[in-house]
């Protein structure tokens, strides 16, 4: 099985991870960032994506089925 770097692809993978094993924090944060109408896994992946934050999809890797693994 062959690891790799996250791809943009990735970022509701990256947030949906943050949010399992974050034990809240994560949810405590995102909920501060929430548009209505918004889910807080959106505001997750719309941060996971970006390319200047260290929570980035540019920080983890994944398998190839884009399950996310670990930070990198």
């Amino acid at each position: 099985m062959k690891i790799r770097s996250a791809t943009r692809a990735d970022c509701r993978a990256v947030a949906e991870l943050a949010l399992m094993a974050g034990e809240g924090i994560p949810a405590y944060f995102w909920q501060q960032s929430v548009s209505p109408g918004e889910e807080i896994l959106e505001v997750g992946t719309r941060n996971a994506c970006s390319e200047t934050e260290n929570f980035s999809y540019r920080n983890a890797r994944a398998l190839p089925s884009s399950m996310i693994v670990s930070p990198a």
